[in-house]
């Protein structure tokens, strides 16, 4: 197994907000941030060290992507890479990397137009769990998915 699970998350922190701003700022009803209507998903999927392929999971991801990318109006996916502190800098750049382009090829190869995907890697920077270097910790070796 490569990935070792996959998450969707459906953010909802902007309309709460857009509540809690309509309220302290007293804006007439009515008037509604365009903030309160911003709707982004987001998925992660987990890897095994040193590992980019896609298992059942990752792919099962990838099927809801495409599902809440078919149900968007104008949508645009962001792929981000991760790597845990275990290795050299480039090594955890270059692995991020390759995850993030497989991703996006899998979601290519469904039918996504390449210019409505964004791919970054960024290595060991950004890791869900704090690690010192050395340590393999399997939440940082993620894809993180973002639908906008």
């Amino acid at each position: 197994m490569t990935a070792r699970w996959a998450l969707r998350f459906g953010r909802t922190f902007f309309a709460v907000m857009a509540s809690i701003a309509i309220g302290f700022w007293n804006i007439p009803q009515g008037m509604t941030p365009s903030f309160a209507v911003f709707r982004e998903f987001v998925y992660f999927i987990f890897f095994d060290h040193q590992s980019d392929a896609l298992d059942e999971d990752a792919l099962a991801a990838i099927a809801e992507v495409m599902d809440e990318y078919h149900g968007a109006e104008d949508p645009v996916i962001y792929i981000r890479g991760y790597d845990d502190r275990y290795g050299t800098a480039e090594e955890s750049m270059e692995i991020s990397i390759r995850r993030a382009e497989a991703v996006s090829a899998e979601l290519i190869s469904r039918g996504v137009p390449p210019e409505r995907i964004h791919t970054l890697g960024v290595g060991e920077n950004d890791p869900l769990v704090a690690t010192p270097d050395g340590v393999l910790e399997p939440s940082n070796r993620r894809v993180q998915i973002s639908l906008h």
